[in-house]
């Protein structure tokens, strides 16, 4: 103050109570910590500033004109209030302007990240839509292998020791427009089944032709088949299949051990294709109490089951198929095409696994086969309720059974 006094002749009054320029910047500070470092709406800390600026302003014109009249100024030909005023705008204009564009800044960054989110969530749900997409045309162990090594044009193929094979065609059923509605109606049934069987026991539905239902059951390495006494909560059709659930429960239970594990997938799949059955007549029954014509819809059903090696593997780059191919696959379809409708046709190995089981096959005779010749055939002998007829051996079982319950 000593040297200012001299360069601009004036006389200092070392008699004054505060420093002003000490006071303005202690308040540019105080503005600078309102409008920065507060957590409410911009406008809001704006008007706080505006506020404190006006009111510093204020006090220093009309009640301390005095001292900050005496006070230094920056420049010689500049009033020193003007000067203190002149900073508090600045101060204010500059931290407006600089706390505007970090608003903007943050009102950017935040619609950016809501279509970040918006992308990803999209993202996700189009990779769940192509899992499940995937999951409805392959079998779940394949559609990892299939999103990894396939996209690399890689071969991908699987084979077996044991699988159980079925072809289930509709008999006396014409592929005509009004029909297609009606066969929608039926394969969807079917799936609802596939559905439990599927998750339960991995069942996996290989394609559809024309009227042609075509599954397997033991194409999954990884995950071995149990079978267990349980039941369809969900299903319509819980009573007529508990009784065939406990017959298999109690014989497995005494004679499990003459059994190989890999079997059981043949009478996993010889109970899915009889649950077939059992929905065809459902539907038929619900179709005889509807007013349409009967040439509309009067069909049968015939299966052919037959188990063995397969190879499966997936087919195709754009429109992907899941396929299985080998002696067993062909033996199934040629049970199918010359079974009978109404009736499960099995060749002998099938026939010999489900006695294992306590099943009964009745011996059709010598039926010529397709490129195979003449050979042993057997129908599962299923009762009028659409049951299966079981041993004598596994009866004496289900009373034993029964008697422990």
């Amino acid at each position: 103050m000593h040297i200012d006094s001299i360069q601009y002749k004036y006389e200092p009054d070392f008699m004054m109570c505060f420093a002003p320029w000490t006071l303005t910047c202690m308040v540019c500070l105080i503005i600078m910590m309102s409008i920065i470092f507060t957590r409410i709406p911009f406008n809001m800390r704006i008007f706080i500033g505006l506020l404190e600026a006006i009111s510093y302003l204020i006090i220093m014109f009309y009640q301390y004109e005095y001292v900050v009249h005496t006070s230094l100024t920056t420049n010689p030909y500049f009033l020193p209030e003007y000067a203190h005023c002149l900073l508090i705008l600045v101060t204010l204009l500059v931290i407006f302007f600089k706390e505007r564009q970090t608003e903007f800044d943050n009102k950017i960054n935040y619609k950016w990240s809501v279509e970040l989110i918006k992308k990803q969530d999209d993202s996700r749900i189009a990779a769940q839509s192509i899992t499940i997409l995937l999951h409805n045309i392959l079998p779940a162990h394949v559609v990892n292998v299939y999103l990894t090594s396939l996209a690399k044009h890689e071969l991908y193929y699987e084979s077996y020791d044991m699988v159980a094979v079925m072809f289930a065609s509709l008999k006396n059923f014409e592929l005509t427009l009004p029909n297609l509605r009606v066969l929608n109606e039926i394969i969807s049934e079917f799936d609802q089944i596939l559905s439990y069987y599927r998750d339960k026991y991995r069942v996996e539905k290989i394609k559809i032709v024309g009227s042609t239902y075509m599954a397997a059951c033991g194409l999954d390495v990884q995950i071995g088949l149990n079978i267990k006494n349980e039941t369809r909560s969900h299903d319509s059709l819980i009573q007529e299949v508990q009784r065939a659930r406990l017959l298999l429960a109690a014989f497995q239970k005494k004679h499990y051990s003459i059994t190989d594990e890999k079997e059981e997938v043949v009478f996993v799949l010889t109970t899915f294709a009889l649950d077939l059955m059992r929905t065809l007549w459902v539907c038929n029954n619900d179709y005889r109490n509807i007013p349409i014509d009967r040439d509309v819809f009067n069909a049968d059903m015939s299966i052919g089951i037959s188990s063995g090696e397969v190879m499966a593997g997936v087919v195709g780059a754009s429109q992907v198929q899941y396929d299985i191919w080998g002696h067993a696959a062909n033996m199934a379809s040629r049970m199918d095409s010359t079974g009978v409708a109404g009736k499960i046709h099995v060749t002998q190995n099938t026939a010999l696994i489900l006695k294992k089981y306590g099943i009964e096959c009745k011996y059709r005779g010598m039926t010529y086969v397709k490129g195979q010749g003449i050979l042993p055939t057997y129908f599962v002998d299923i009762d009028a309720n659409y049951e299966f007829n079981y041993t004598q051996e596994s009866y004496d079982s289900i009373a034993v059974e029964s008697e422990s319950n």
